[in-house]
């Protein structure tokens, strides 16, 4: 049963994998909903990997630090085979951060805690219950989806029975504990995953969102050398789905669009902590690699490029670099499968599966000059929509 919802006491919000600089799409969204909800409440306190945030009005007051180990994938696969847990509660729900959790999940001022991940939720029994608290967790993607993926995809026996075991923690979660907790999923495509399993937990959707600031940037740079074609990928580089992407887009698309655009092309990989294997395949096609670049870097990397691309075979949690890359008027070309992050297909961008259908799109675009300004700022218009105070807006306004 979950209580009544008390408009004006202060959050907690519980993110173990939460660190700065923010990059991960999963940290950058539950940083914001937390600025953006203690708009609406006394404050809210963020509890992440090592930091520990208190916002009031969208504006951060106070700020400390804890220390906190850092664990390995390799570590958290081999402990998640050991205890049979989850894979991320192995990863992140350290003894420091729980330690941390449960001296805030203690105080009784909190009447709602958001938890990062539903793995997270395995601190509250640490703690003191409290009857009259809101629990909720912020899902971020399909888990049986992003795991039963991991499965398909790997071929590394300890990542697949690390995923297999992450599915079973999932499965009995749902059985014991999901009538207690207020589900929040980003896409309509999540919801439906998680209820083909469990169609009775209570759950909203809450959509992604982006920066305000993104989406009034003046536009003044843009590629206007039309003999060549400037793709960009963006995305954190040492996710396992986006190299994926990446190695999907050179098997599939970038040699067809180099032959038939005849030496016009340039490809540009930006993003943080880029693996070796993301190394390897950017060397392999010459493509430019610009890791970790600081937002202005961005900022003028999205305005130089044509389009920027989202060639993935599947996809959880795109939506987030998907929406930076239109704030920034920047449109896309993808896959089918960026079909469910999104509500219709903005101007000038592309789904399909079909490499000779971006290269008639490519060279429509440059035939007529680019893409015009007009275009570029209703991109920005419907980026807009999705601000994070908005979203965070929403979120309140449901909870209401």
């Amino acid at each position: 049963m979950i209580p009544v919802f008390d408009c004006t006491a202060p959050w907690l919000i519980l993110a173990p994998h939460l660190k700065y600089p923010l990059v991960n799409g999963a940290d950058i969204s539950i940083e914001n909903i937390g600025k953006y909800i203690s708009h609406h409440v006394e404050h809210v306190t963020i509890v992440g990997q090592k930091t520990i945030r208190i916002f009031k009005m969208a504006q951060l007051v106070e700020e400390k630090f804890y220390l906190n180990e850092d664990i390995s994938k390799i570590s958290a696969s081999i402990r998640t085979l050991l205890f049979r847990d989850h894979y991320l509660k192995s990863k992140f729900n350290t003894s420091e951060f729980n330690e941390q959790a449960v001296t805030y999940l203690d105080n009784a001022i909190y009447k709602t805690v958001l938890y990062s991940f539903i793995s997270t939720t395995a601190v509250k029994e640490l703690s003191v219950p409290h009857s009259d608290r809101v629990n909720i967790v912020w899902t971020h993607n399909d888990e049986f989806k992003w795991f039963e993926d991991i499965k398909k995809k790997t071929i590394n026996p300890l990542a697949k029975l690390a995923a297999s075991l992450s599915l079973r923690w999932l499965r009995n979660w749902f059985h014991e504990n999901s009538g207690n907790y207020l589900l929040l999923h980003v896409t309509e495509d999540d919801a439906s995953g998680y209820c083909t399993f469990f169609p009775n937990h209570k759950f909203l959707q809450v959509s992604i969102g982006v920066e305000e600031e993104d989406t009034r940037l003046p536009i003044v740079s843009h590629n206007t050398n039309h003999n060549t074609i400037s793709l960009l990928f963006l995305g954190s580089l040492s996710n396992k789905m986006n190299l994926d992407a990446l190695n999907h887009f050179k098997d599939s698309f970038y040699f067809i669009l180099e032959k038939q655009l005849a030496g016009r092309l340039t490809v540009k990989i930006v993003g943080s902590n880029p693996s070796p294997g993301v190394r390897r395949v950017c060397q392999e096609c010459s493509w430019e690699l610009y890791p970790n670049v600081d937002n202005n870097g961005l900022v003028s990397l999205l305005h130089q490029a044509d389009f920027s691309i989202m060639p993935f075979q599947y996809v959880t949690g795109a939506k987030l670099k998907l929406l930076k890359t239109l704030a920034n008027g920047l449109p896309f070309l993808g896959t089918s499968a960026m079909a469910s992050q999104l509500d219709y297909l903005p101007t000038n961008c592309l789904l399909s599966d079909d490499p000779q259908e971006w290269v008639e799109h490519l060279l429509a675009t440059a035939n007529r000059g680019g893409i015009p300004p007009e275009d570029r700022a209703a991109l920005q218009v419907y980026a807009r929509q999705f601000s994070w105070r908005s979203v965070a807006t929403k979120l309140y306004n449901s909870l209401q």
